[in-house]
Protein backbone atom coordinates (compact mmCIF):
# COMPACT_ATOMS: atom_id res chain seq x y z
CA UNK A 1 0.00 0.00 0.00
CA UNK A 2 1.23 3.48 -0.87
CA UNK A 3 -0.39 6.43 0.93
CA UNK A 4 0.27 10.17 0.68
CA UNK A 5 -1.65 12.34 3.13
CA UNK A 6 -2.06 16.10 3.45
CA UNK A 7 -3.97 18.23 5.93
CA UNK A 8 -5.43 21.72 5.81
CA UNK A 9 -5.64 23.21 9.27
CA UNK A 10 -6.27 26.90 9.78
CA UNK A 11 -8.83 29.09 11.53
CA UNK A 12 -11.41 28.74 8.76
CA UNK A 13 -10.80 25.31 7.28
CA UNK A 14 -9.84 21.85 8.47
CA UNK A 15 -9.89 18.72 6.33
CA UNK A 16 -7.70 15.76 5.42
CA UNK A 17 -6.89 14.62 1.87
CA UNK A 18 -5.07 11.45 0.84
CA UNK A 19 -4.10 9.54 -2.29
CA UNK A 20 -3.91 5.79 -1.78
CA UNK A 21 -2.64 3.00 -4.04
CA UNK A 22 -3.73 -0.53 -3.13
CA UNK A 23 -3.09 -3.94 -4.64
CA UNK A 24 -5.79 -6.58 -4.68
CA UNK A 25 -6.70 -7.74 -1.17
CA UNK A 26 -4.93 -4.88 0.61
CA UNK A 27 -6.95 -3.02 3.22
CA UNK A 28 -7.13 0.56 4.42
CA UNK A 29 -8.91 1.56 7.61
CA UNK A 30 -9.33 5.29 8.07
CA UNK A 31 -7.67 5.74 11.42
CA UNK A 32 -4.57 7.48 12.72
CA UNK A 33 -2.20 4.50 12.47
CA UNK A 34 -2.82 4.36 8.71
CA UNK A 35 -1.35 7.88 8.49
CA UNK A 36 -4.48 9.44 7.03
CA UNK A 37 -5.00 10.96 10.49
CA UNK A 38 -8.79 10.92 10.17
CA UNK A 39 -9.97 12.69 13.30
CA UNK A 40 -12.58 11.33 15.69
CA UNK A 41 -14.76 14.36 14.88
CA UNK A 42 -14.67 13.66 11.13
CA UNK A 43 -18.19 12.63 10.16
CA UNK A 44 -18.02 12.97 6.38
CA UNK A 45 -15.92 11.15 3.81
CA UNK A 46 -15.79 11.74 0.06
CA UNK A 47 -13.96 8.83 -1.59
CA UNK A 48 -13.25 8.82 -5.33
CA UNK A 49 -12.10 5.67 -7.15
CA UNK A 50 -9.64 6.89 -9.78
CA UNK A 51 -8.91 3.40 -11.14
CA UNK A 52 -9.71 -0.17 -10.16
CA UNK A 53 -12.49 -1.07 -7.74
CA UNK A 54 -12.93 -1.40 -3.99
CA UNK A 55 -15.19 -2.95 -1.40
CA UNK A 56 -15.99 -0.41 1.30
CA UNK A 57 -17.92 -1.00 4.46
CA UNK A 58 -18.71 -0.23 8.05
CA UNK A 59 -19.52 -3.14 10.33
CA UNK A 60 -21.33 -5.86 8.37
CA UNK A 61 -22.46 -3.52 5.56
CA UNK A 62 -20.38 -3.79 2.34
CA UNK A 63 -20.64 -1.83 -0.92
CA UNK A 64 -18.66 -2.15 -4.15
CA UNK A 65 -17.43 1.10 -5.67
CA UNK A 66 -15.91 0.94 -9.17
CA UNK A 67 -13.71 3.22 -11.25
CA UNK A 68 -15.08 6.71 -11.83
CA UNK A 69 -17.55 6.47 -8.96
CA UNK A 70 -17.69 8.60 -5.82
CA UNK A 71 -18.66 7.26 -2.40
CA UNK A 72 -20.00 9.77 0.15
CA UNK A 73 -20.90 8.81 3.69
CA UNK A 74 -21.84 10.34 7.01
CA UNK A 75 -21.15 8.88 10.45
CA UNK A 76 -17.76 8.16 12.01
CA UNK A 77 -15.11 8.13 9.27
CA UNK A 78 -12.74 6.14 11.47
CA UNK A 79 -15.04 3.10 11.28
CA UNK A 80 -14.77 2.77 7.48
CA UNK A 81 -12.73 -0.08 6.00
CA UNK A 82 -11.61 -0.19 2.36
CA UNK A 83 -10.51 -3.39 0.56
CA UNK A 84 -9.06 -3.36 -2.98
CA UNK A 85 -10.86 -5.74 -5.36
CA UNK A 86 -8.50 -5.11 -8.30
CA UNK A 87 -4.76 -4.77 -8.83
CA UNK A 88 -3.39 -1.20 -8.98
CA UNK A 89 -6.41 0.41 -7.37
CA UNK A 90 -6.07 4.17 -6.82
CA UNK A 91 -8.39 6.22 -4.63
CA UNK A 92 -8.57 9.78 -3.37
CA UNK A 93 -10.16 10.53 0.00
CA UNK A 94 -11.28 13.78 1.59
CA UNK A 95 -12.40 13.62 5.24
CA UNK A 96 -13.82 16.46 7.31
CA UNK A 97 -16.20 17.45 10.09
CA UNK A 98 -19.44 19.01 8.82
CA UNK A 99 -18.85 21.97 11.14
CA UNK A 100 -16.53 23.26 8.40
CA UNK A 101 -19.61 23.94 6.25
CA UNK A 102 -20.40 26.96 8.41
CA UNK A 103 -17.19 28.66 7.25
CA UNK A 104 -18.22 28.56 3.57
CA UNK A 105 -21.03 31.15 3.62
CA UNK A 106 -23.49 28.78 1.96
CA UNK A 107 -27.09 29.89 1.58
CA UNK A 108 -29.37 29.07 4.51
CA UNK A 109 -31.64 26.80 2.48
CA UNK A 110 -28.69 24.85 1.08
CA UNK A 111 -27.08 24.48 4.49
CA UNK A 112 -30.33 23.27 6.02
CA UNK A 113 -30.74 20.67 3.28
CA UNK A 114 -27.18 19.48 3.75
CA UNK A 115 -27.67 19.09 7.47
CA UNK A 116 -30.79 17.04 6.89
CA UNK A 117 -28.45 14.49 5.34
CA UNK A 118 -25.19 14.95 7.24
CA UNK A 119 -26.70 15.11 10.73
CA UNK A 120 -28.73 11.93 10.35
CA UNK A 121 -27.37 9.31 12.76
CA UNK A 122 -28.16 6.38 10.45
CA UNK A 123 -24.68 6.33 8.83
CA UNK A 124 -26.02 6.71 5.29
CA UNK A 125 -23.91 6.36 2.17
CA UNK A 126 -24.31 7.47 -1.42
CA UNK A 127 -22.59 6.23 -4.60
CA UNK A 128 -22.61 8.08 -7.92
CA UNK A 129 -20.70 8.23 -11.20
CA UNK A 130 -19.33 11.70 -11.86
CA UNK A 131 -16.22 12.78 -13.80
CA UNK A 132 -16.12 16.39 -12.61
CA UNK A 133 -15.65 15.72 -8.92
CA UNK A 134 -12.22 14.13 -9.47
CA UNK A 135 -11.08 17.19 -11.42
CA UNK A 136 -12.30 19.43 -8.60
CA UNK A 137 -10.60 17.24 -5.98
CA UNK A 138 -7.33 17.39 -7.96
CA UNK A 139 -7.63 21.18 -8.05
CA UNK A 140 -8.17 21.21 -4.28
CA UNK A 141 -5.03 19.10 -3.81
CA UNK A 142 -2.97 21.42 -6.03
CA UNK A 143 -4.04 24.48 -4.05
CA UNK A 144 -3.36 22.64 -0.78
CA UNK A 145 0.18 21.75 -1.90
CA UNK A 146 0.88 25.41 -2.70
CA UNK A 147 -0.74 26.77 0.45
CA UNK A 148 2.45 28.26 1.89
CA UNK A 149 4.18 31.61 1.67
CA UNK A 150 1.38 33.52 -0.05
CA UNK A 151 -1.18 35.41 2.05
CA UNK A 152 -3.86 34.79 -0.62
CA UNK A 153 -3.43 31.01 -0.59
CA UNK A 154 -5.70 30.53 2.42
CA UNK A 155 -8.50 32.26 0.53
CA UNK A 156 -7.75 30.21 -2.59
CA UNK A 157 -7.89 27.00 -0.55
CA UNK A 158 -11.23 28.01 0.94
CA UNK A 159 -12.61 28.69 -2.56
CA UNK A 160 -11.33 25.36 -3.91
CA UNK A 161 -12.87 23.47 -0.99
CA UNK A 162 -16.14 25.32 -1.52
CA UNK A 163 -16.19 24.27 -5.19
CA UNK A 164 -15.69 20.65 -4.11
CA UNK A 165 -18.56 20.94 -1.64
CA UNK A 166 -20.81 22.35 -4.38
CA UNK A 167 -19.89 19.42 -6.62
CA UNK A 168 -20.69 17.03 -3.75
CA UNK A 169 -23.99 18.81 -3.16
CA UNK A 170 -24.80 18.34 -6.83
CA UNK A 171 -24.47 14.57 -6.39
CA UNK A 172 -26.51 14.47 -3.19
CA UNK A 173 -29.30 16.66 -4.53
CA UNK A 174 -29.91 14.11 -7.27
CA UNK A 175 -31.16 11.45 -4.90
CA UNK A 176 -31.10 12.59 -1.30
CA UNK A 177 -31.69 16.27 -0.74
CA UNK A 178 -35.35 17.08 -0.07
CA UNK A 179 -36.37 13.41 -0.33
CA UNK A 180 -38.83 12.70 2.47
CA UNK A 181 -36.60 13.48 5.44
CA UNK A 182 -38.45 12.48 8.56
CA UNK A 183 -40.16 15.31 10.41
CA UNK A 184 -38.02 14.64 13.46
CA UNK A 185 -34.78 14.78 11.47
CA UNK A 186 -35.87 18.00 9.77
CA UNK A 187 -36.74 19.56 13.14
CA UNK A 188 -33.37 18.48 14.54
CA UNK A 189 -31.58 19.94 11.53
CA UNK A 190 -33.47 23.24 11.80
CA UNK A 191 -32.78 23.45 15.54
CA UNK A 192 -29.08 22.74 15.09
CA UNK A 193 -28.72 25.38 12.39
CA UNK A 194 -30.66 27.95 14.42
CA UNK A 195 -28.61 27.14 17.52
CA UNK A 196 -25.37 27.62 15.60
CA UNK A 197 -26.46 31.17 14.74
CA UNK A 198 -28.06 32.22 18.03
CA UNK A 199 -26.45 30.42 20.97
CA UNK A 200 -24.54 33.48 22.17
CA UNK A 201 -27.72 35.50 22.63
CA UNK A 202 -30.35 32.86 23.29
CA UNK A 203 -29.77 30.29 26.05
CA UNK A 204 -33.32 28.99 26.58
CA UNK A 205 -34.96 26.03 24.84
CA UNK A 206 -38.23 28.00 24.71
CA UNK A 207 -36.72 30.54 22.28
CA UNK A 208 -35.89 27.83 19.72
CA UNK A 209 -39.18 26.01 20.28
CA UNK A 210 -41.16 29.20 19.61
CA UNK A 211 -39.20 29.91 16.43
CA UNK A 212 -39.80 26.34 15.23
CA UNK A 213 -43.51 26.42 16.17
CA UNK A 214 -43.36 23.48 18.59
CA UNK A 215 -43.51 23.15 22.35
CA UNK A 216 -40.30 23.03 24.39
CA UNK A 217 -41.22 19.54 25.55
CA UNK A 218 -41.67 18.24 22.00
CA UNK A 219 -38.45 19.87 20.80
CA UNK A 220 -36.47 18.37 23.70
CA UNK A 221 -37.92 14.92 22.99
CA UNK A 222 -36.99 15.10 19.29
CA UNK A 223 -33.46 16.36 19.97
CA UNK A 224 -32.95 13.60 22.52
CA UNK A 225 -34.16 10.96 20.04
CA UNK A 226 -31.92 12.23 17.24
CA UNK A 227 -28.71 13.10 19.09
CA UNK A 228 -28.82 11.34 22.44
CA UNK A 229 -28.56 14.74 24.15
CA UNK A 230 -31.28 17.06 25.39
CA UNK A 231 -31.83 20.42 23.71
CA UNK A 232 -30.59 22.23 26.81
CA UNK A 233 -27.44 20.07 26.88
CA UNK A 234 -26.66 20.99 23.26
CA UNK A 235 -27.17 24.67 24.03
CA UNK A 236 -24.85 24.38 27.03
CA UNK A 237 -22.27 22.57 24.91
CA UNK A 238 -22.16 25.38 22.33
CA UNK A 239 -21.88 28.08 25.02
CA UNK A 240 -19.19 26.32 27.05
CA UNK A 241 -17.10 25.42 24.00
CA UNK A 242 -17.17 29.05 22.92
CA UNK A 243 -16.34 30.19 26.46
CA UNK A 244 -13.35 27.83 26.54
CA UNK A 245 -12.04 29.23 23.25
CA UNK A 246 -12.40 32.81 24.46
CA UNK A 247 -10.70 32.02 27.77
CA UNK A 248 -7.85 30.23 26.00
CA UNK A 249 -7.16 33.21 23.74
CA UNK A 250 -6.67 35.39 26.82
CA UNK A 251 -7.59 38.57 24.93
CA UNK A 252 -10.81 39.41 26.79
CA UNK A 253 -11.44 39.75 30.50
CA UNK A 254 -13.85 37.30 32.12
CA UNK A 255 -16.39 40.10 32.48
CA UNK A 256 -16.10 40.85 28.74
CA UNK A 257 -16.58 37.17 27.90
CA UNK A 258 -19.67 37.05 30.12
CA UNK A 259 -21.08 40.04 28.25
CA UNK A 260 -20.18 38.55 24.85
CA UNK A 261 -22.09 35.37 25.75
CA UNK A 262 -25.07 37.40 26.99
CA UNK A 263 -24.87 36.64 30.70
CA UNK A 264 -26.26 39.28 33.03
CA UNK A 265 -22.94 39.58 34.84
CA UNK A 266 -19.64 37.84 35.55
CA UNK A 267 -21.02 36.04 38.62
CA UNK A 268 -23.81 34.30 36.70
CA UNK A 269 -21.38 33.33 33.95
CA UNK A 270 -18.95 31.93 36.52
CA UNK A 271 -21.62 29.76 38.17
CA UNK A 272 -22.84 28.51 34.79
CA UNK A 273 -19.33 27.64 33.59
CA UNK A 274 -18.35 25.91 36.85
CA UNK A 275 -21.56 23.85 36.96
CA UNK A 276 -20.72 22.32 33.60
CA UNK A 277 -16.91 22.14 33.66
CA UNK A 278 -16.16 21.85 37.37
CA UNK A 279 -13.85 24.88 37.19
CA UNK A 280 -14.46 28.59 37.54
CA UNK A 281 -13.50 30.65 34.46
CA UNK A 282 -10.58 32.12 36.42
CA UNK A 283 -9.26 28.71 37.48
CA UNK A 284 -9.71 27.37 33.95
CA UNK A 285 -7.66 30.24 32.52
CA UNK A 286 -5.02 30.03 35.26
CA UNK A 287 -4.55 26.32 34.64
CA UNK A 288 -3.80 27.06 30.99
CA UNK A 289 -1.12 29.55 32.03
CA UNK A 290 0.71 27.08 34.31
CA UNK A 291 4.12 25.99 32.95
CA UNK A 292 4.07 22.55 31.35
CA UNK A 293 5.95 19.85 33.29
CA UNK A 294 7.93 17.52 31.04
Amino acid sequence: MNLESKEANNKRLNFRLANVELNRGEQLQLKAEDNLQAKEADNTCVLIVKCGCILIGRGSDRQEVSEGHTFITNGSVQLLKVVAECHSTCIKLICFDTEVLFSLNLSESLLLNLHSWFLDNSNKYFISYNENILKVADLLETVLENNFGNPMNEEALLCAFKVMIYETIGLLRTDYINVNSSRQLRLYSDFYYMLRRNYRKEHMVSFYADKLFVTSRHLSMVIKNQSGKTASALIESFIVQDARRLLERNKLSIAQIADKLNFSDQVHFGKYFKRITGLSPKNFRNRLLLPQVC
